[in-house]
């Protein structure tokens, strides 16, 4: 299974904090790394709906928009701020997304570059932006593909 298996599936993405990536709503859906993945998840994760996003591939980029009410889009702006509130895809709502790891079933380690040419990164107290030059560990997340399964059900 490779990363093109995934376009068109809902996905969600852990920062190296073990955080999940989220667009927060009462924050003009700027994206953050702040709800921390607990000890009985591991084995099970369980993102919440906000923290699960549609990835799609156009051409040799990606996009990644909301699942939730509302369907926009990432977008990158020059600033490097990070915000999912575009309603179409165009040139800043476009990902370059390298695999630096193949996890099989335990996801994929990647790093996503805007349009802009920066990398997305988790910095520490949550905030998740697009200005860096170079990929290290804050610049890695490990994407998943989401498994929706109705409460109170597991596999």
């Amino acid at each position: 299974m490779g990363l093109d298996d995934l376009n068109g599936k809902p996905v969600f993405l852990v920062a190296h904090d073990n955080a999940y990536v989220t667009a927060e709503s009462e924050m003009w859906h700027h994206l953050w790394h702040n709800r921390y993945i607990s000890t009985k998840e591991y084995n099970h994760l369980e993102p919440n709906m906000w923290e699960c996003f549609e990835l799609r591939k156009y051409k040799d980029k990606w996009t990644l928009r909301l699942t939730n009410p509302g369907f926009t889009y990432w977008s990158a702006e020059p600033s490097g701020v990070v915000v999912a509130n575009s309603d179409s895809a165009n040139d800043w709502e476009m990902w370059d997304i390298d695999v630096v790891e193949n996890r099989d079933d335990r996801g994929y380690v990647v790093t996503l570059k805007s349009h802009h040419g920066k990398y997305l990164c988790a910095e520490a107290g949550g905030a998740i932006v697009a200005n860096r030059n170079t990929a290290g560990t804050w610049e890695r997340f490990t994407l998943y593909e989401f498994h929706f399964q109705a409460p109170g059900f597991r596999s």
